[in-house]
């Protein structure tokens, strides 16, 4: 993707996170899902074209501009300019092993939208990964090891989350 392909994308997405906007108080949300898929898979291409993990750190303030009531076309460049010096932070910072960043998040209570996406294997939380990451992960009923090993086999096999909830039952 070059930058006017990258601009493009942002302005698609921000006219689609608008019309959502307004659209979500008068529509079901079942008819909303396409809308709200496009802008998730918007929001992951323009955080990875500068590299960047699409957690919520990252994709906010892309969500921000779609809702700035003064929005201009400038908004955009000050936006990607924002992103790339973000991506040249997060480059220069210390690599992180997916265990070191499950127990950051475990010892800083870190919203799982900021740590799945972060991963070596990213993953989109549903309901039942919320709340074993919320109700046992960050209350320390099960490790970050233990997570981690959850977070692979749903990754990498798809397995339910409802084996993983029976196996930290026992």
């Amino acid at each position: 993707m070059n930058k006017t392909e990258l601009y493009n994308e942002v302005l698609s997405y921000i006219a689609h996170a608008q019309l959502w906007h307004r659209m979500r108080i008068y529509t079901p949300s079942i008819e909303l899902n396409d809308l709200l898929l496009g802008m998730m898979a918007a929001e992951g291409k323009v955080v990875r074209y500068f590299g960047l993990p699409e957690t919520l750190q990252f994709t906010t303030p892309l969500q921000f501009l779609a809702l700035k009531d003064d929005f201009e076309l400038g908004d955009i460049k000050t936006l990607l300019d924002e992103l790339e010096q973000e991506a040249i932070r997060y480059f220069a910072g210390p690599v992180l092993t997916d265990l070191q960043i499950l127990e950051k998040a475990q010892r800083e209570r870190l919203n799982i939208d900021d740590v799945l996406p972060a991963l070596s294997h990213p993953i989109r939380a549903d309901a039942e990964l919320d709340e074993l990451y919320h109700e046992q992960f960050l209350n320390g009923r099960i490790s970050a090891e233990d997570l981690l090993s959850h977070t692979r086999m749903i990754a990498i096999k798809g397995y339910p989350i409802e084996q993983i909830t029976d196996d930290t039952d026992k």
